[in-house]
């Protein structure tokens, strides 16, 4: 998933703006004096990326760029790297065999009028286009896996304190579960921090849960006990590939914590350095949403 063309002739502060992204670059990277609407750019696409099907919502500030005054067009393309299950209803939509893999979203709005169009590329006739995208952006808006995650500006990492409550609520919660994937990923940065810790406990729980119970029914059979399964391997092993110093070792339920090792000091998320901490989690949402294939919108990654 990439973005071919942004081009805006008029919208907040820009006016005739016209960008064309390569889409060999694996890092796209908007720079810019403070004001100067960088954080716009990546709220019209998350407002773009939100009615091509890629997100469930979105959480603006300044509100949705859609119902500003507008003139703006986007495209976006679609690898042919998504699931085969994807694929293969795709493919039964009229106008596959021309599609070249972008959907184009145009949209403009003045005082006395509105409209908004997705269109497939590289599809001849008119009708056909708005028919096929439609029927993408509909396989998009049901498929289970996220395609977009967005993480705003508003990252501090206070301590955090979390009661007993709360980890029993989220012991309860289905985190693979869509609501909590593809329902969350556009959620503010506070939301996903506060959501994280808990995510993490639940999971601790809900794995030794399961091997534990797997245990007790093995040696009950007479079987081979079961191997256990890291749940954070993963999560630890990206990690360690950008920062080698430091590694994730457990979760601790009773402090209600992250315990890191760096070059053989233990310590909690709390006591790691700024920019630790804001790798750390950066990293840890990739992995909690299991983003692979889609949009990643960091707001100021020079934070800490």
């Amino acid at each position: 998933m990439r973005i071919r063309e942004i081009y805006i002739k008029r919208w907040r502060h820009f006016e005739n703006i016209s960008l064309s992204l390569d889409d060999e670059a694996a890092l796209v990277c908007i720079v810019g004096a403070n004001g100067t609407g960088k954080s716009h750019l990546l709220e019209l696409i998350a407002a773009c990326a939100h009615r091509l099907g890629l997100s469930q919502g979105i959480e603006i500030p300044r509100g949705d760029p859609f119902r500003d005054q507008h003139e703006f067009s986007l495209r976006f393309y679609l690898s042919d790297e998504f699931d085969e299950e994807f694929e293969s209803a795709i493919s039964t939509i009229e106008g596959f065999v021309d599609w070249d893999r972008t959907l184009n979203i145009s949209s403009s709005k003045d005082d006395n009028s509105s409209s908004t169009r997705v269109e497939g590329g590289g599809i001849v006739d008119v009708n056909q286009r708005l028919t096929f995208a439609q029927g993408v952006v509909t396989r998009l808006k049901m498929s289970k896996d996220v395609y977009f995650l967005s993480l705003d500006a508003d990252r501090a990492y206070p301590r955090k304190s979390i009661n007993y409550n709360e980890i029993a609520q989220a012991f309860e919660i289905d985190w693979a579960g869509a609501e909590y994937t593809r329902g969350r990923s556009y959620r503010a940065t506070t939301t996903l921090y506060d959501e994280w810790i808990k995510y993490l406990l639940a999971q601790e729980n809900q794995s030794g849960e399961k091997l534990m119970s797997d245990m007790r029914r093995a040696r009950k059979l007479g079987t081979a006990p079961p191997e256990f399964i890291d749940p954070f391997e993963s999560y630890s092993d990206a990690l360690q590939q950008i920062l080698p110093h430091v590694q994730f070792t457990a979760v601790n339920s009773r402090k209600r914590t992250l315990l890191f090792d760096t070059t053989g000091l233990a310590l909690s998320f709390n006591q790691l350095s700024g920019g630790e901490r804001e790798i750390a989690f950066l990293v840890g949402q990739i992995d909690r949403f299991g983003l692979r294939q889609g949009l990643f919108l960091l707001d100021e990654p020079e934070l800490h």
